[in-house]
């Protein structure tokens, strides 16, 4: 049954976007974590690899379950992938600040990333990459 109240159905919208995200950022904290822990790379790699890991994950979930947009439109793709690199630079920018003092470490830098991101991605995901006209 489709909701008909345009906040009831936004609310219905953000709960499959949690729910991918949810999914997503598990994976990205996971991998993230596990890099930097095993000092296998820098926390700036460790989040550069983890970032990337989820991207597929949540473009594919966000267009597929979240939006429910056309599989076909490569325009969703494209606006997807400006989107990301600018999620990219901001979340290296984090792990970069918190690397670059001794203030904070970089599993505090993976969790601002975790908790703070998710707020914009939905945002930019709704209104910017998944948005018809």
């Amino acid at each position: 049954m489709k909701n008909t109240n345009p906040l009831g159905a936004l609310f219905h919208v953000f709960g499959r976007f949690s729910l991918v995200g949810i999914i997503a950022t598990f994976i990205y904290f996971i991998s993230a974590n596990l890099l930097i822990y095993t000092n296998i790379v820098s926390p700036i790699i460790a989040s550069s690899i983890a970032f990337i890991i989820t991207m597929p994950i949540s473009f594919l979930g966000h267009r597929n379950f979240t939006f429910q947009a056309g599989q076909k439109n490569i325009s969703y793709l494209k606006r997807y992938l400006s989107y990301a690199i600018i999620g990219f630079v901001c979340s290296n920018f984090i792990i970069f600040l918190t690397t670059l003092t001794s203030l904070i470490n970089a599993y505090i830098g993976v969790a601002m990333v975790t908790l703070v991101l998710p707020i914009i991605n939905f945002l930019a995901l709704k209104f910017f990459v998944f948005y018809e006209k």
